[in-house]
């Protein structure tokens, strides 16, 4: 069968509608995972949920597709035959495994480079149609980011495993459960916000809810096999103006502060040792020094995915950083588009 080729389908093509696709989405229960399992049932495909942390970290996804439609299936990232059984009457697997920040239990290689091997060669043993993984815009296998070298060496090892497979890189997301706007109202907590590298860097956001468009897209198109697709949104912002932007929106006068990176670095390395689940830590501070742009020559764009009119993120933050502002200005209207887009 070719890559997306649909089996079987009935219905106008809504939620309790069969579209013909089984669908495994590793990575499910992550960021990303919600809004593309969303998109996918949607339209009526049977999708398949692995999960991995606790039983209640899926259970949200049950209610996105028809009745039987979501499957959810507990797996290691290790463990061959449970990969296989989560593969194994799939048309399209998306891998959107990823971790930004190390564990005592998982490494960058481990979380990033191993579980894509992994699939991508269950994958290929169970005779897999089409592959799909999950990377990152400034992957680079020379970045002083470990997190952005290892997401570089994910893409290699899944070519060498599964040479067909699509590669899909995305700029830094943003919604309502991101680390991004949510990161600089963190750091709004401070008596100044610390701004990295002077306020330097670019950074190119594109909204969650467009990339899982993108994704299910990709899933029923059966050119896409073997391609690339750099995933961005329509406006760059040197992090100085995401801080004024937030500032703007939350309408709390906050004092920004240019730390240098060595002791935003020291900082860092305090917060990582003391909790479980770090807001930042010292490969975070380093991408946070590092400009995001498009490096694939020729890679496909979001219009290429079927999003003709990605969000911008001046006119869609304020839902997500609403919450931020006193309770005397919560109603007030944010930013308003003063031309078309």
């Amino acid at each position: 069968m070719n890559p997306g080729a649909l089996t079987i389908k009935y219905g106008a093509g809504g939620r309790s509608s069969v579209s013909g696709l089984t669908v495994t989405v590793f990575g499910c229960t992550g960021f990303l995972g919600r809004y593309l399992v969303n998109r996918l049932g949607q339209v009526g495909s049977a999708v398949v949920t692995p999960w991995r942390s606790y039983e209640d970290s899926k259970r949200h996804l049950k209610v996105m597709g028809d009745l039987g439609q979501i499957t959810s299936l507990e797996f290691d990232i290790y463990n061959q035959k449970q990969l296989a059984e989560c593969v194994r009457n799939s048309d399209v697997v998306f891998n959107l495994i990823g971790r930004d920040y190390e564990t005592k239990n998982y490494s960058f290689a481990n979380a990033n480079v191993d579980s894509a091997r992994n699939i991508a060669h269950v994958c290929r043993e169970e005779g897999v149609p089409a592959l799909v993984h999950m990377s990152h815009l400034s992957a680079n296998a020379d970045s002083p980011s470990a997190y952005l070298r290892t997401k570089a060496q994910s893409e290699a090892a899944v070519r060498e495993e599964f040479a067909s497979a699509t590669i899909v890189r995305s700029a830094t997301l943003f919604g309502h459960e991101d680390r991004f706007l949510h990161q600089i109202g963190w750091l709004a907590n401070f008596p100044a916000l610390p701004v990295p590298n002077e306020g330097k860097t670019i950074r190119r956001p594109v909204y969650v809810g467009d990339v899982g468009s993108a994704l299910a897209h990709i899933a029923f198109d059966s050119t896409a096999a073997g391609k690339n697709y750099d995933l961005y949104g329509p406006k760059a912002y040197s992090y100085d103006e995401l801080v004024d932007l937030f500032v703007e929106l939350t309408r709390n006068p906050i004092s920004k502060v240019y730390p240098p990176k060595w002791a935003f670095t020291q900082y860092s390395k305090f917060v990582d040792a003391i909790s479980p689940y770090p807001k930042i830590s010292p490969d975070v501070v380093t991408r946070l020094h590092i400009d995001e742009h498009p490096q694939q020559q020729g890679a496909l764009t979001l219009a290429d995915a079927g999003v003709a009119k990605p969000a911008i993120l001046e006119y869609a933050a304020i839902e997500y950083v609403r919450r931020y502002r006193r309770h005397d200005s919560y109603h007030l209207p944010g930013r308003l588009p003063t031309e078309k887009h």
